[in-house]
């Protein structure tokens, strides 16, 4: 059973920072919103997905294609392994993505937008949408000229996603994150977090921004809950699983949660380690209750959905702030414990 389990997790690109996955719905007009950052070739389904297919980077653009908006930086990649950094440091701000310094803006052009606008047109009443929470919707594409390149809600066809799952561009995910099921948003996507420098077939051209009006109809939070620590606490008076997701050096330099196996989840490049399912299914059965613990409850919580939906795990939980969340609470960390072998 456990080598199922491996096999169902395999083609897990959401696990790792740098990889992206699921497909797109086919549509009958225009390529689907969402789409893999700037500069690189869509790899991955885009929200609404069109049967037209984002051209190949040696693909010459179109003769007719609309003006080109400022061309952009590919927005800052989160990175979920990233469980090095002192455990007592200040939160870091926020970084907005900056513009490629030689972006070929004409003088009259408008300076390029950073970041996600968002204008509520009607606040919902309904659960919000949070990480990792399946949402569908309906929703207008449009370019800046007005022009339409995909509509589901002409169609009366919801689309449905999870959010932060690598399904959508970035820009869509973090367009709907903070709504309420009811609510409605117009939004205006930066081409960065978009399509980027290559555009999507012939409806997107290259650094295109895009302006969705996007309606909200339901809400089903994620599959796996968040505790905090004293959850974890009694918990683990019960017999829950907790395991470490961060990396050796990490385990030495801070220590872990007493109770804790450490089973790293990425190996040095980031990459998810293959190994780990098989790690993990030597102390926890499918059935049973595990915690995931990084260093601020991002990258485990990735590694707890996908758990979920395609590893067969039933009770996965996330623990929300980390093992940083952990020390800071004035809770003990214990550096007695035994390294697992290095493994591939």
């Amino acid at each position: 059973m456990h080598y199922a389990v491996l096999t169902l997790l395999l083609g897990l690109g959401a696990l790792s920072p740098s990889l992206a996955q699921t497909s797109s719905p086919p549509t009958e007009t225009a390529p689907s919103t969402p789409a893999p950052e700037a500069g690189k070739a869509p790899e991955t389904a885009t929200p609404p997905a069109s049967e037209t297919k984002p051209a190949p980077p040696d693909t010459p653009a179109p003769t007719k294609a609309p003006a080109a908006e400022p061309k952009t930086a590919p927005a800052a990649q989160s990175t979920n392994t990233a469980e090095e950094a002192p455990e007592n440091a200040t939160p870091p701000e926020p970084q907005e993505p900056q513009p490629d310094a030689k972006d070929g803006e004409s003088e009259a052009a408008p300076p390029p937008l950073k970041t996600v606008r968002i204008q509520e047109l009607r606040a919902g009443k309904g659960p919000q949408v949070e990480r990792h929470s399946f949402v569908r919707l309906l929703y207008r594409a449009r370019l800046s000229n007005g022009k339409l390149i995909e509509s589901y809600r002409d169609r009366n066809n919801p689309y449905a996603f999870m959010v932060g799952g690598g399904q959508v561009i970035p820009g869509f995910d973090e367009a709907v994150i903070g709504m309420r099921a009811g609510g409605k948003r117009q939004v205006t996507i930066p081409s960065h977090l978009a399509y980027g420098k290559l555009g999507a077939g012939r409806l997107v051209p290259p650094n295109a921004t895009l302006h969705y009006e996007i309606e909200l109809l339901e809400v089903e939070p994620p599959a796996y809950d968040q505790i905090g620590n004293k959850t974890l606490e009694q918990m683990r008076a019960r017999g829950a699983v907790l395991v470490d997701v961060r990396s050796r050096r990490a385990w030495k330099r801070t220590g872990i949660i007493p109770g804790s196996h450490p089973i790293a989840a990425f190996g040095r490049d980031g990459h998810f380690r293959l190994g780990f399912v098989l790690d993990l299914s030597k102390v926890a059965a499918l059935d049973d209750e595990v915690i995931l613990i990084s260093r601020i409850g991002k990258s485990s919580a990735n590694l707890a959905a996908a758990l979920i939906e395609r590893g067969g795990f039933t009770r996965v939980f996330n623990l929300r702030d980390g093992i940083r969340g952990w020390l800071w609470s004035g809770r003990k960390a214990t550096r007695q414990f035994k390294l697992p072998p290095p493994s591939e």
